[in-house]
């Protein structure tokens, strides 16, 4: 999880255990691989989330309204590409993987 949203797995460790005091989210272990460790949301979790999506989604638009589509597509390129350049000499880096639905 760390590696996949470029942070370090002491923050994303100290995240999950507040999340999981506010009853957000459960932890537990694989029964297929003792080493993984799972995270899941609870019902009081996704309720927050589905509460909180459409907000952010709005917050998104509204951020990049001024920008054509064709704006749009090449700043966000440009910030991948920032990213990617930077990435080596982060804390944690960032390792690119398949979009998560929206």
């Amino acid at each position: 999880l760390a590696a996949m949203i470029g942070v370090d797995r002491a923050t994303v460790g100290q995240v999950i255990r507040r999340l999981a005091a506010r009853g957000l989210v459960e932890r537990g272990n694989s029964s297929e691989d003792k080493r993984l460790k799972l995270v899941q949301l609870t019902e009081e979790g996704r309720v927050l989330l589905d509460r909180i999506a459409p907000l952010t989604a709005a917050a998104h638009r509204r951020t990049l309204a001024a920008l054509s589509d064709e704006e749009r597509k090449h700043f966000m390129g440009y910030l991948k590409k920032l990213v990617e350049a930077d990435n080596a000499h982060g804390r944690a880096p960032l390792r690119w993987g398949p979009a998560l639905p929206e």
